[in-house]
């Protein structure tokens, strides 16, 4: 039988991903406040390996790693090692970014808020766009997170205040029985 994983998993899983680059500017001297809640629950094996890679990296992470680039001005993490970044980003104030995984009467909600510069009102509805980016890249991210979440009977919304915060919000049904494989 093929292991099974709990959206805990997932979400933890995640977040471990991104804490190396977290570390590392820890490591530069900058200060990220990078958070993981989770409201203690009975988190069902739910999900097979192909679900934790696409929720974890399709989902998660780039929720994460979005938030991240905003709040240093970066295109792209690898830019972290290098010192390709905005160290000004430090200077106005903590960033932070935080995850937090409940249920919410029938779902499992996971948020990824962020104190970053939030998003443009003049771009607000083209984020869910395939090829739409700010960060220079594919801008499959956002799209693809839609695409994945739906496959799972979810969804993801945002609210964001320019030069305040950004949370993105993602629901999930509470199943106790296994999602079936994407296709």
């Amino acid at each position: 039988m093929s292991d099974m994983y709990s959206i805990k998993d997932i979400v933890e899983y995640a977040f471990q991903t991104c804490e190396m680059f977290v570390n590392r500017l820890n490591r530069y001297g900058h200060e990220l406040d990078y958070s993981l809640r989770v409201e203690e629950a009975d988190y069902a094996l739910i999900f097979y390996e192909q679900h934790k890679r696409r929720l974890s990296g399709g989902v998660f992470v780039e929720l994460v790693t979005n938030a991240l680039k905003a709040q240093l001005g970066i295109t792209e993490l690898i830019d972290i090692p290098h010192g390709n970044y905005d160290p000004s980003a430090f200077e106005r104030k903590i960033p932070f970014v935080k995850v937090c995984l409940s249920i919410e009467e029938e779902h499992y909600l996971i948020t990824v808020s962020d104190n970053g510069p939030g998003i443009p009102t003049e771009i607000s509805k083209k984020i869910w766009e395939e090829g739409f980016s700010t960060f220079k890249t594919s801008g499959i991210g956002l799209c693809g997170v839609d695409d994945t979440l739906r496959r799972c009977g979810g969804s993801v919304t945002y609210n964001s205040v320019p030069d305040e915060h950004t949370q993105f919000s993602v629901k999930i049904p509470v199943r106790t029985t296994p999602f079936l494989p994407f296709y």
